[in-house]
């Protein structure tokens, strides 16, 4: 544990550090009216912080620059003060929100590019899985002789719009009434027994080729409600790391792999409000020159989601932290 004028010193070094990206030396320190210390006492101060593994010298500069093990000692003393609720940004971002989407999907792609510009990183968010989804809504319209939409609405407002081309209605039934047949079919009933109704379908039945060709598209809708929609924003920002550690090429191939985001959002222990995972913390090779800090949040219905920014260890934690925070309170819904 470092004494008191240690982890002043160190705080302000990373500090300075994240807002110039410039080594800096005992000299620039002393300068500092927060310290209040001569360049000799502090010269020994780092001399002792870097034996201790919390500052690293470049080849470039005298100067000394935080180590990741500074990074997260700097981090746990953030994360025992309170992340504050910006109640202005949090109505001035849910009314941008509110102004174009049209549905669910345009939510969370929206509010994604958001968070990616209000932080200038890479950021991930990953909508819900359902825990019970089911059809809430059918629509069945014709939009010529031989071609039917199909719009389909869940539970948690997800929703997606189909068209079948080349079908035939037998029996001289009408649209309406074989949306009305339908929703006495699907709605509210589970995949589960949505599956066991198709496997015993009987195909005698008018129109059963049309209502087996339905039944699909519901149980492929509700196939995706089980699994996360990733939604990724700020890939450009890469550029704008300026670590000169980064494999661009290789963390751009990395993050283009859906499984590679779901697995960032999950795989970090999210039993506190925020985690955050700082170079060499992190699992893949190809993060160990980044930090990840991770969030969740919980909508009306019970179910999580979760977001991620990934960006340099050279990173305004605290001001990050607290955008996630408040994201988090955006997309959970709470007021």
């Amino acid at each position: 544990m470092l004494d008191e004028r240690k982890m002043a010193i160190l705080t302000e070094i990373v500090d300075y550090y994240i807002n110039s990206a410039e080594p800096i030396g005992s000299r620039t320190l002393s300068k500092l009216p927060s310290i209040g210390l001569s360049s000799a006492t502090i010269r020994n101060e780092m001399s002792d912080l870097e034996e201790l593994g919390y500052l690293t010298k470049t080849h470039i500069s005298s100067g000394r620059i935080p180590s990741d093990k500074a990074y997260r000692l700097y981090v746990n003393k953030l994360m025992e003060k309170e992340l504050k609720r910006n109640d202005k940004f949090i109505k001035s971002l849910k009314n941008t929100l509110l102004e174009d989407v049209l549905s669910l999907n345009d939510y969370y792609e929206t509010a994604n590019k958001l968070l990616s510009q209000r932080t200038n990183y890479i950021t991930v968010i990953l909508s819900p899985k359902s825990t019970s989804s089911v059809i809430e809504f059918i629509r069945l319209e014709l939009l010529s002789e031989n071609r039917l939409l199909i719009i389909l609405v869940g539970r948690q407002g997800e929703n997606s719009s189909y068209i079948f081309n080349n079908f035939r209605i037998e029996n001289d039934v009408s649209v309406l009434d074989l949306e009305n047949h339908l929703k006495r079919l699907i709605i509210n009933k589970n995949k589960e027994d949505l599956k066991k109704d198709l496997e015993s379908f009987n195909d005698e039945i008018p129109n059963s080729k049309l209502f087996k060709g339905i039944y699909k598209l519901v149980i492929n809708f509700l196939d995706k409600q089980d699994s996360y929609n990733v939604y990724l924003s700020g890939l450009a920002n890469i550029l704008s790391f300026d670590n000169g550690e980064i494999d661009v090429r290789s963390l751009i191939g990395f993050l283009e792999d859906e499984n590679n985001l779901i697995d960032v959002g999950t795989s970090n222990e999210l039993d506190s409000l925020l985690n955050i995972k700082i170079g060499n913390e992190n699992k893949s090779d190809i993060l160990r020159t980044s930090s990840i800090i991770t969030t969740k949040y919980k909508t009306g219905l019970g179910n999580f989601g979760n977001i991620s920014l990934i960006g340099p260890t050279r990173m305004d934690y605290k001001r990050l932290a607290n955008i996630l925070y408040n994201f988090s309170v955006i997309l959970g819904g709470n007021k």
